[in-house]
């Protein structure tokens, strides 16, 4: 008797590798989606700290204007 060796089912054998694909390619893209918020988040930390060390008020302070006479 001889059985079907697992080695020779090539359409099994393709669908996982698709499958192991298209999982890798998502975890890729939520990776870089949370690089890219991390980056997002410094990029305002350090837009804040260079507003306070230039001396801005911060941007919940309030602001008046007033009109030249």
């Amino acid at each position: 008797m001889s059985r079907p060796r697992a080695a020779d089912d090539f359409e099994t054998i393709r669908a996982r590798l698709d499958e192991l694909q298209r999982e890798r390619a998502a975890g890729e893209r939520a990776d870089a989606a949370a690089e890219d918020s991390a980056a997002s988040r410094d990029n305002a930390a350090e837009r804040r700290r260079r507003a306070r060390i230039a001396g801005l008020p911060p941007p919940w302070a309030p602001t008046l204007f007033f009109r030249d006479a």
